[in-house]
């Protein structure tokens, strides 16, 4: 059985290209895709078993969002990719409630296991 995946980002290119990838995978399929976290309803946390989010996401704070998840979903898996390697900023972000903290160098299959990783954590 695959497991759903809440795709959050606001570039539509690097969103579907991730989209796309994971959708390739037996194990992982991408059944929302959001360009903002106001596009996300209480009942679609409900249907996935992770979050995967870009943390420069220009609506809200990434913290704020994770603090969000946290509290309509409170076991909810979330991923968060990042461009940041400054300690402080890592630290914040798994100190929010982040499950795994995704750095943008890490390629695809290393990315599918991470997201793989956090549904059965």
């Amino acid at each position: 059985m695959s497991k759903n995946i809440l795709l959050i980002g606001d570039h539509a290119l690097f969103r579907q290209s991730l989209a796309s990838f994971l959708n390739q995978l037996p194990e992982l399929k991408v059944v929302e895709q959001a360009d903002t976290p106001t596009e996300i309803s209480d009942s679609v946390l409900g249907e996935v078993d992770v979050a995967v989010f870009d943390s420069l996401l220009p609506e809200r704070g990434k913290l704020q969002l994770i603090r969000d998840l946290r509290e309509v979903a409170p076991n909810l898996p979330v991923v968060v990719m990042t461009s940041s390697h400054d300690p402080a900023v890592l630290s914040q972000t798994l100190e929010a409630g982040a499950n795994e903290l995704l750095t943008a160098d890490v390629g695809l299959e290393a990315f599918a296991e991470e997201v793989k990783r956090a549904t059965y954590s």
